[in-house]
């Protein structure tokens, strides 16, 4: 079983549609992250409920109370929440430790709602590793270092579920709403079988394949150097039975034994089961009724 996180749930970010332009700087948002839709005429401003003192922002309960100090100080005028960016925090592990549990559990949610906006990204001057996202009109995942981004804070790492294009009225009850629909749309991993993995990562591998031979016609290496092309794909790699065919179509007879050798020296290269994305899912929902919770 590979690592879990240590997550704890909670509001990022409030995007908030008023009516009410505010002309002058405020300590809940700037002209910054600021901009004016023309439909109604009405302006959107991205809120952090952290901004309000004292308050827990993994809690719905404090949230909300956070929500309603900045709207008593800033008199918006016909507020509605329009997106919500969830956080799930762990203080626990680093971005590297539960990172490629993140790209299969984004890969899954790709192929499910048919994404076709997916990026990562790492350092130029580095190879540092900094984020992983995918996109869509209504909604966003990103699971990012934050350690990075923020050397001086406690949290190591950070899942962003984001939902977009909201039109619930209210306070509390949208947010209940975009969490629990979260919920919802993720549950489509219970229904997935080790056949629709495989499926999957057939057509993963013979991406890596072409990648690699063309490695091979630069004479960066062997057509024969499994190790290397391991070493060079190993985040794309997520199941032993993709592995074990990747080393099959290279060309190799003892390909189940070569991946037992390999895999018995290099403890570190995770593969997963179809079981322990049920069971992270799983995980991030309870996380998220804790929050809804309190």
């Amino acid at each position: 079983m590979p690592q879990m996180p240590k997550f704890r749930g909670g509001i990022d970010t409030i995007e908030i549609a008023s009516t009410t332009d505010l002309e002058g700087k405020s300590r809940f948002f700037s002209h910054d992250n600021t901009r004016k839709i023309t439909k109604n005429d009405q302006y959107l401003y991205r809120f952090s409920p952290s901004l309000v003192d004292d308050i827990d922002v993994y809690s719905l309960t404090g949230c909300v109370s956070a929500i309603e100090i900045m709207l008593e100080e800033t008199e918006l005028e016909n507020p509605r929440i329009t997106r919500i960016d969830f956080c799930f925090d762990d203080c626990e592990h680093d971005y590297r430790d539960l990172y490629k549990l993140n790209q299969l559990f984004f890969c899954l949610m790709i192929n499910k709602y048919g994404i076709k906006n997916d990026y990562l990204s790492n350092g130029l001057q580095s190879p540092l590793e900094k984020t992983i996202r995918i996109q869509k009109s209504w909604m966003e995942g990103e699971f990012y270092n934050k350690k990075a981004e923020e050397p001086k804070g406690d949290i190591l790492c950070r899942l962003e579920l984001r939902s977009k294009l909201l039109k619930d009225d209210g306070i509390r009850q949208p947010i209940i709403n975009a969490l629990e629909k979260w919920q919802n749309d993720l549950a489509f991993v219970f229904k997935l079988t080790s056949g629709d993995l495989d499926d999957m990562l057939k057509e993963m591998n013979d991406q890596i394949i072409s990648h690699f031979e063309e490695d091979v016609v630069r004479d960066e290496c062997d057509q024969k150097d499994y190790r290397s092309m391991i070493q060079r794909y190993h985040r794309y790699i997520y199941t032993r039975k993709q592995l074990v065919d990747l080393i099959r179509r290279m060309g190799f007879q003892s390909y189940e034994s070569i991946v037992s050798k390999y895999k018995t020296a290099h403890a570190g290269l995770q593969l997963f089961k179809i079981s322990d994305i049920c069971k992270y899912v799983t995980y991030i929902s309870g996380v998220a009724d804790l929050f809804l919770a309190a």
